[in-house]
């Protein structure tokens, strides 16, 4: 079907005018210029060290332990550090680690330095007092994020008992997919608490659907609701099909759509950047984007967990953009 064209005309790097598509004007509107000037072309290597610094800082937290890596746990802790202390380290976030493992984490960790965790409630409720108290008294430990996912068909009250459950850190609480999320999320954003939402896993039909991302993103979006995605982002642009068949989302895709609804962008527009396959239009709406655009987007988007840390650094690098 033929995409919608508006008449909007937006200065390319190469000074020519021509006309975009909706969703790729979005790209010029980023820039914070007045109506009546054209917004100017961006280099992407000087907005490298501004707005995408920003837009990429603390973006992958580190999730080693978990599928399809699945690294052992002295590996995993071993690899962390350099991590941080390489020249990407300022894209990674927490180190991930299931509930059930935090007394081998305990153990395995003897650097000086505390180790920031983002727990993983794989116990459920049941576990997660434990796993948390473990943290908060190992002084080579920190708290800094538990993950929890409602179960799917879980009556109302059990995510009442979650939300009460969390402790005074970062909560993400990972809502079922093919459910109306409305009431769920209005008890999040009372609560001030964050939501997961799960992009991608091994099995057919594991993915969602763009429609059913940008769904979530724009009810995220519209009570102010920070969220972070789990599985399946392990490529910076959509289109690659994974092993199971499904047709793998883009980590900057995610970042574009939500961009576009937190400028009250419609619906047509948000799933137009998740379908969005051509480096040459991602990368120049992403040095576009206003350093202040790209704090917005982040307030949202606050990232997603990769069991390599590299990778999504590696496509990056490739693209120019770091």
């Amino acid at each position: 079907m033929q995409r919608r064209l508006t008449p909007v005309h937006v200065r390319l790097a190469d000074t020519s005018v021509r006309w975009i598509p909706a969703q790729r004007a979005l790209a010029s509107r980023a820039v914070s210029t007045p109506d009546s000037e054209p917004a100017p072309s961006i280099p992407v290597r000087q907005a490298a060290s501004t707005s995408l610094t920003g837009l990429f800082g603390a973006l992958v937290d580190d999730a080693a332990l978990f599928p399809p890596g699945d690294a052992a746990m002295a590996d995993a802790l071993a690899a962390h550090p350099h991590h941080l202390a390489g020249t990407y380290g300022f894209m990674v976030g927490r180190f991930l680690c299931p509930a059930s493992r935090v007394p081998e984490l305990a153990q395995a960790w003897s650097r000086r330095e505390p180790l920031t965790v983002g727990l993983i409630a794989d116990t459920g409720l049941a576990g997660l007092s434990d796993a948390i108290t473990q943290i908060v008294t190992d002084p080579q430990l920190d708290l800094g994020a538990v993950e929890i996912v409602v179960p799917p068909g879980s009556p109302p009250e059990t995510l009442d008992d979650i939300l009460a459950a969390l402790p005074g850190v970062t909560g993400y609480v990972e809502l079922p997919r093919g459910q109306d999320w409305s009431a769920d999320l209005d008890a999040i954003a009372a609560a001030g608490r964050e939501a997961k939402f799960r992009t991608g896993g091994a099995s057919s039909g594991a993915v969602p659907t763009p429609e059913e991302l940008a769904a979530f993103i724009t009810a995220c979006v519209a009570r102010r609701v920070a969220f972070k995605c789990t599985a399946g982002l392990h490529h910076a642009i959509c289109g690659i099909e994974d092993e199971a068949g499904n047709t793998q989302h883009g980590f900057l895709n995610v970042l574009l759509a939500t961009h576009a609804a937190v400028l009250g962008e419609d619906d047509g527009e948000i799933v137009g950047w998740l379908r969005e396959g051509s480096t040459e239009v991602i990368v120049h709406a992403l040095g576009a984007m206003h350093e202040h655009d790209a704090r917005r987007v982040r307030t949202s988007f606050i990232g997603f967990g990769s069991c390599s840390v590299t990778e999504p650094v590696d496509e990056l690098t490739a693209l120019g953009l770091l």
